[in-house]
């Protein structure tokens, strides 16, 4: 890691988002142990489950032009889930 890196990692721990962000890690975590995940690094399975979920988010708060589908969300979450996973759900 790089060291502005290292000083962005450190502020983000300290930050409320850790405590969530920390949650999810965890769980992808023994989620790849336990075969449920593709072997993609835990960092990056997290991340793009973050990702996906908080675009969905961002687009249903703050998208007035558009009627966006109910479903959005879930849908979201779904596709990011089978993208992932090693078995079919």
């Amino acid at each position: 890691m790089k060291p502005a890196q290292d000083a962005s990692s450190e502020l983000f721990q300290r930050s409320a988002g850790f405590a969530p962000y920390d949650v999810l890690r965890r769980r992808v975590d023994q989620a790849i142990k336990d075969g449920f995940f593709l072997p993609e690094g835990t960092d990056v399975v997290t991340q793009s489950l973050w990702a996906g979920v908080h675009g969905a988010v961002t687009l249903l708060i703050t998208v007035k032009e558009l009627e966006l589908e109910d479903r959005l969300l879930e849908t979201t979450v779904n596709a990011v889930m089978r993208g992932l996973s090693v078995k079919e759900l």
